[in-house]
């Protein structure tokens, strides 16, 4: 990487930091002065004197002065270095890492959901993610050390002039050998993690279904173990071998850094003053002490400066992907100048739509023509891998479509602000998720005031979906069970739900919403029939002023519904009434009449 870009990477973060917390940069520098003042005036320069005064037999009141000069010193400069390690850097370094964590979370929020089906955005993902708030931090506290020593070392190689300029000479030998090692090493050390983070995501994916909740169940029943476990044990073959071919490289390239900084930076500088002290007797005591100091200062600031240099090159290979990351546009944007769409019950359209997820593999939807006036009730029917699922989630502008369009009141639904275009949908995912937070959280999916108004939205839309007798009956916590967190993961009075349960939470978020569009895609996959039927029921009440989209594989409660889609293979094989498409007797009537045998003893009625 050219020197320009390592300057200019690692400046970047410098900017970014001084815009979230510009006190840290002035303290910073003041903790530098403190540490230029210790280091040349009170360790080198006060302790020459006290020892010359000492040699010299000055007065004794000469030597007092030294010395409380020396204490009051170092008093002072433990106390401002305490509070600077222990209460100020944790305190301001939490503000920096929330800065960057939050801004990193916000443009992964901005992602194309398409860019998750990429396993290399995940790799690149999740290496940002780990490391950006803490590698801003390392880049700030590595350009200050490397400032620091800037100071230092021109301070030292001053006295260093002054008293004996041979040693400047060793050091720079010392210099010159250690970059070039540890630039070889910051290499290998950036080629090593490159190489691992694959495995190092699937190790911890591997460890982590045995003790997440959603797999205990499965892991203990069958023999999915030995799978996981085989899995494991090549994947941690394969990472020890990495291991071993870069453990090699570093620990020739360390053992010669260590070579080099032993000879010329300590054995041989001392060396010299030693012989030239005996031989020549050059020296006072104090002049041999503070060279002592200088040799000792001169070898860890020149191997600071060693460590730094490569450091910097570090950093801004991994600040190249943050930026990558932050820079990433993505092709379903928010468009600020668009439309708000119209309030009350939204029509869509769908203008030839085809799409597929890869370029280089099939279509899931092909060709799909469809037209839902406002207020209509529409089923879209099919079985598993149908491409149900995929088709709303490009009418939600989670996709775009390789080919059509898709029309929203009259209008492409590109030319829609997309918050706002969004914010028309009251949706309720087959893989919903249920999170740490409280039930009203949950339930509006958006922070919770827990006002009057808003508590009668959550009880009336808990009392639609038939959670609100569990929710109030099932609480042994203190607080209003509104506020009762889902989950005991860090609630020990949390509530935790069976699975039909955690449908019907995520169903009263539907009823919460105000929104033009109920999608429900699969929504009562988790419950009985008779559940299922008071839910759609419910539902369809709820929703008898809206457009109400309805996918399912299950079609005992598709008769209501104004029009249905049958689905297969990505294309509309059939389209119209429940009774239309029964008469017709085809894929649709055929996959109604198995299922209507299958729960015939249901009560709930089918034909």
């Amino acid at each position: 990487m050219k020197r320009a870009a390592i300057i200019s990477n690692n400046f970047y973060i410098l900017k970014s930091i001084f815009k979230i917390s510009p006190s840290r940069f002035m303290v910073n520098f003041v903790n530098i002065l403190v540490g230029l003042f210790q280091l040349l005036f009170v360790n080198i320069y006060l302790i020459k004197l006290i020892f010359d005064s000492i040699v010299n037999l000055s007065p004794f009141d000469t030597i007092t002065r030294y010395l409380i000069i020396l204490g009051i010193s170092y008093v002072l400069i433990y106390s401002f270095n305490y509070w600077f390690s222990n209460v100020y850097i944790p305190r301001s370094n939490m503000i920096i890492r929330r800065a960057f964590q939050k801004k990193l979370l916000e443009k992964a929020k901005s992602i194309d959901l398409s860019c998750y089906d990429a396993p290399e955005f995940y790799d690149k993902y999740i290496w940002v993610m780990n490391d950006a708030d803490n590698r801003a931090i390392k880049v700030m506290n590595t350009c200050f050390s490397f400032v620091k020593i800037v100071f230092t070392i021109t301070g030292i190689f001053s006295l260093a002039v002054a008293l004996e300029p041979m040693i400047i000479a060793f050091c720079l030998v010392y210099t010159c050998l250690s970059l070039y090692l540890n630039k070889q090493y910051v290499k290998v050390s950036y080629d090593y993690e490159k190489n691992s983070i694959t495995m190092k995501r699937q190790i911890d994916y591997l460890k982590r279904t045995f003790y997440l909740p959603e797999y205990a169940k499965e892991i203990r029943l069958f023999n999915i173990s030995n799978v996981l476990m085989g899995l494991y044990d090549k994947v941690i073959t394969q990472y020890s071998k990495i291991i071993n071919v870069f453990g090699r490289k570093v620990t020739l390239l360390k053992s010669g850094t260590y070579a080099s900084e032993l000879l010329f930076g300590r054995f041989l500088p001392f060396l010299y003053i030693a012989l030239k002290a005996i031989i020549y007797k050059t020296y006072t005591v104090g002049t041999l002490s503070a060279l002592v100091n200088i040799i000792l200062s001169l070898k860890s600031n020149i191997q600071g400066i060693i460590d730094i240099i490569p450091q910097l090159h570090q950093h801004s290979m991994y600040i190249e992907n943050y930026k990558k990351f932050i820079s990433m546009e993505p092709k379903i944007r928010e468009n600020h100048e668009g439309l708000e769409p119209l309030k009350g019950a939204n029509g869509i359209e769908l203008r030839n739509v085809s799409f597929r997820y890869d370029k280089n593999s099939d279509y899931i939807l092909k060709n799909i023509n469809m037209k839902i006036k406002p207020g209509e009730k529409i089923a879209i029917v099919g079985h598993n891998g149908a491409g149900k699922t995929t088709l709303i989630k490009l009418i939600m502008r989670l996709y775009l479509p390789d080919e059509g369009e898709i029309i929203l009141d009259g209008r492409e639904a590109g030319e829609y602000k997309l918050s706002s275009y969004r914010n028309r949908f009251g949706i309720v995912f087959q893989d919903f998720q249920l999170y740490a937070a409280s039930v009203s959280e949950n339930v509006i999916m958006d922070e919770c005031t827990y006002s009057e108004e808003e508590c009668d939205k959550v009880n009336k839309a808990l009392k639609s979906s038939g959670m609100y007798e569990r929710i109030y009956n099932g609480n042994d916590n203190d607080n209003s069970p509104l506020r009762t967190s889902i989950t005991k993961e860090f609630d020990k009075d949390g509530f935790v739900f069976s699975g039909g349960q955690a449908q019907k939470i995520a169903i009263a978020r539907v009823f919460a919403r105000d929104c033009g569009v109920v999608v429900l895609d699969e929504p009562s996959s988790a419950l009985d029939p008779i559940s299922e039927y008071e839910m759609h029921k419910n539902m369809l009440e709820a929703a008898r002023n809206k457009t109400v989209i309805l996918i399912s594989h299950r079609l005992s409660t598709t008769k209501d519904a104004d029009r249905i889609y049958y689905l297969e293979n990505g294309m509309i094989l059939e389209e119209g009434s429940h009774d239309e498409l029964m008469s017709l007797g085809g894929k649709y009537a055929q996959m109604f009449n198995l299922q209507a045998e299958k729960y015939k003893r249901s009560s709930v009625t089918y034909a």
